[in-house]
């Protein structure tokens, strides 16, 4: 999943990536919302989102993002989404 949303493969989420997957989610979300999202979840305030930030914020809404992960394809990802 963060691999899917990594478009540049720097090992970061930028605002614009994090945007545009948001975007083919579906959601009509601003980037100025995007970056009040990302805000919040970035915790070295980089204005960037690392994987242990992201799966810190997955986790605390129950989420596990390393089993996620493991068992799923790229197709399984995309067909729930």
């Amino acid at each position: 999943m963060f691999d899917q949303i990594d478009d540049d493969k720097n090992n970061f989420i930028e605002t614009e990536e994090f945007h545009d997957m948001l975007e083919r989610l579906g959601f009509k979300i601003t980037l100025k919302e995007v970056e009040n999202l990302m805000s919040s979840m970035d915790e070295n305030f980089d204005g960037k989102l690392s994987y242990a930030e992201l799966k810190a914020h997955l986790e605390k809404l129950g989420f596990d993002l390393d089993e996620f992960k493991n068992n799923k394809t790229t197709t399984e990802v995309s067909s729930e989404f």
